[in-house]
């Protein structure tokens, strides 16, 4: 049982209340328990998630590099090669 400070009036509250014993505000959307490792494993799939796109990006302009110098008989390309 942790405690959260009330958006109303900052009184300390449970974080099993739903409502606030100081002011009697509903707390029931504002009560998350999101655990530090939730949040850590969130930030890892978001930096994969960056990261493949990277990837990908990466590869169709090396993709587009190539039939580039293919179609016109350039050899761009292996300046990356």
């Amino acid at each position: 049982m942790a405690l959260v400070k009330c958006h109303e009036c900052d009184h300390d509250v449970s974080t099993e209340a739903t409502t606030c014993p100081n002011c009697g505000v509903s707390l029931e959307n504002e009560v998350t328990d999101n655990s530090p490792q939730e949040e850590e494993t969130k930030g890892f799939l978001e930096s994969w998630y960056i990261q493949l796109k990277m990837w990908f990006c990466g590869g169709a302009i090396l993709v587009a590099l190539y039939i580039f110098s293919y179609l016109t008989g350039c050899n761009v390309i292996s300046i990356f090669l």
